[in-house]
């Protein structure tokens, strides 16, 4: 099982809950707005899924990102900068 400092977990209980924990917290979203995004990460290699057991003892999926998708996130930082330059330029002007 892979260690969870920094990872996804995603635990499914009975009631279709999906909890969304890291270092900062924990969310609760309904698992239809989470798991598909996370399927279709998995499926295009940007991120890997295994499951394991939590510490509370509960069936969770343990999500890390791979190589391809370091990769992607830096592509997508790198445009988003970008983009938040251009709408920081044309807010304020050239400085």
């Amino acid at each position: 099982m892979p260690r969870r400092t920094g990872k996804l977990v995603i635990v499914v209980n009975q009631n279709a809950i999906v909890k969304h924990r890291d270092s900062r917290g924990a969310l609760q979203l309904n698992m239809g707005t989470l798991y598909p995004g996370l399927m279709r990460l998995e499926q295009r290699g940007l991120v890997k899924g295994e499951w394991g057991v939590t510490d509370n003892n509960r069936k969770a999926r343990f999500y890390a990102i791979t190589a391809a998708g370091r990769r992607q996130l830096a592509d997508e930082k790198a445009e988003w900068q970008r983009m938040t330059t251009i709408m920081h330029t044309l807010l304020h002007g050239e400085e």
